[in-house]
């Protein structure tokens, strides 16, 4: 018997474990496997033909709300084309009910709700011998006479330790910048915009999971994601594992997720001990203001907040901390008191994203009386709440566009947060105005031109500081300084003994050095002689140096 397994994913590095882990679990089932490989988006017709043409008896694929679409149009014209191919999906798209999916996709023969480790092998022997698919726990089906057979049940999950091993499979990818391994499946956070929330924690074995990051190792990886909900959930593990990854592989970089309201004492100095730049550690916030908090089913804010102020302040990591528009509740000015307060404490990376009414979870099955209204195809994403419009979610969505490609770029990034320290939530609101005036918003752009947008607010808002922000972070990053935003004249004498370093170390090579002035301070850039549109290697500080312009 022939499977094909259809991956389609975001993007070439972000690769399901779906495929592995459902492989290495029916490794006893004699049939062959062969995948079909695209990214979402990607034209139906070419992954259509080259699946019909292994004339495979089953073709499976999981669904998330990013891929989905891109799954159903490949799969529409497979079953066009094989009609006797037996199509069954998988993932936390089919979480809630799937009467209407299976009554509106004819060529849809069954979906799993649910884990499917437990229940692949059986699957694959119900398509081989013709059986009835419904009768399998979780899956959902249309039954001989048409009607639609949904118990609202899942598949029972196994063990954590009886799930395999995907880096058994041939299939488990290890030619990506990353590699995923799960640490645990559920959470016991109840938020209720989740696909986990509230289910219940089931962890693995960590003497298990140092044997497969070993053989990660071996095969060449070095950033490995951990697939876990709730890095933290417990504290002791949590200790544990950091001081794994600490001891015994120092060469290898780990993401993690982190609740930073659940930040003990041990967990604080185990992260700080941390070789630097070994942990990517991700903490979702998602609000501060107590009315969405509420209806989410989290804990009160102040916990969250501080832990990310430590989490942000840590000088051995990078912390990404994530924010959600469009919670029942919440309002624009607290989502933007939000993001800029966020802001002045630093973090690496700032991720605004609205909110998504997933299958399954509570927000999905209790919308009318949250008040939101989302849209009925991927992504779900919110149209309108009770307290906010349109028009909010519509500037909220700007104001994460200009997060991205502002914030959360390294070299506009002390600039930015001098713009929210010198003017709040105006300088934020006020510089998204003005890029959607020019057409920033939706074109891309390089740096320069980010700079030149970000100091033309400035001057226009009168925001000096600003102004000089931008006007350092354009020489400091090696652009011209002779067609800038600054002047800046060639300093041909040494560097004077009143100077003070601000920024990196004389470098050994020969040196290029421009000055500048800028709005009273004097600074020298140092460069390499020889190279164009690199960084500065130092940047000094004349002190008491007579001024120009």
């Amino acid at each position: 018997m022939k499977l094909v397994w259809l991956s389609v994913n975001c993007s070439h590095s972000h690769v399901s474990l779906a495929l592995p882990l459902l492989n290495a679990a029916a490794a006893a089932a004699d049939w062959e496997w062969r995948e079909i490989a695209c990214v979402s988006g990607a034209p139906a017709a070419p992954a259509a033909t080259d699946i019909v043409s292994l004339s495979p008896d089953c073709l499976l694929a999981t669904c998330y709300l990013f891929t989905r679409e891109t799954v159903f149009r490949i799969c529409r014209r497979v079953k066009a084309l094989s009609p006797a191919t037996v199509i069954v999906l998988g993932g936390p798209e089919f979480l809630g009910d799937n009467r209407a999916v299976l009554s509106r996709e004819g060529w849809l023969d069954g979906v799993v709700r649910g884990e499917g480790e437990g229940i692949i092998s059986r699957l694959l022997e119900t398509v081989a011998t013709g059986g009835d698919l419904s009768r399998l726990p979780g899956v959902c089906a249309r039954l001989s006479d048409g009607t639609i057979h949904d118990t609202g049940a899942g598949a029972p999950p196994l063990p954590f330790d009886q799930l395999p091993d995907p880096t058994s499979s041939p299939f488990f990818k290890t030619d990506r910048p990353f590699a995923q391994l799960e640490v645990s499946r559920g959470c016991p956070c109840a938020c209720g915009f989740c696909t986990s929330g509230g289910t219940p924690v089931r962890a693995g074995d960590i003497g298990q999971l140092v044997v497969r990051l070993e053989c990660l190792r071996d095969r060449g990886v070095r950033e490995v994601r951990m697939l876990d909900r709730t890095f933290n959930a417990s504290p002791r593990r949590c200790v544990r594992l950091l001081t794994l990854f600490r001891e015994r592989f120092p060469d290898l970089r780990f993401h993690i997720e982190i609740h930073p309201g659940f930040l003990t004492e041990e967990i604080r100095e185990a992260l700080c001990l941390a070789p630097p730049g070994q942990l990517h550690i991700e903490a979702g916030v998602q609000t501060s203001d107590p009315v969405p908090i509420g209806q989410m089913g989290r804990q009160a804010a102040d916990a969250a907040w501080e832990g990310m102020r430590f989490l942000a302040t840590g000088q051995n990591w990078v912390t990404h901390v994530d924010f959600i528009a469009g919670l029942p509740g919440q309002t624009l000015v607290s989502l933007l008191a939000d993001v800029t307060a966020a802001m002045a404490e630093g973090p690496a990376e700032i991720q605004l994203e609205t909110l998504k009414v997933l299958p399954g979870t509570r927000f999905a099955e209790n919308c009318d009386t949250l008040g939101l209204v989302h849209a009925p195809d991927p992504p779900y994403e919110v149209l309108r709440t009770a307290a906010m419009p349109v028009e909010d979610l519509r500037q909220a969505e700007n104001v994460s566009k200009v997060i991205d490609r502002f914030y959360n770029t390294p070299q506009l990034r002390q600039a930015f947060r001098q713009g929210v320290k010198a003017d709040g939530v105006a300088f934020l609101t006020g510089l998204t105005r003005h890029l959607d005036a020019v057409g920033g918003l939706e074109r891309p752009m390089a740096l320069a031109g980010r700079l030149r947008i970000a100091h033309d607010y400035a001057v226009s808002a009168g925001l000096v500081s600003v102004a000089a922000a931008v006007e350092y972070a354009w020489l400091r990053w090696g652009l011209s300084p002779q067609h800038g935003l600054r002047p800046a004249t060639l300093w041909k004498e040494e560097i004077p003994e009143s100077a003070v370093a601000v920024e990196g170390e004389w470098p050994s090579n020969p040196v290029k050095i421009w000055r500048a002035d800028i709005h009273g301070d004097v600074f020298l850039f140092v460069f390499h002689r020889h190279v164009i549109k690199q960084p500065a290697q130092a940047v000094f500080q004349v002190i008491d140096a007579p001024h120009g312009d």
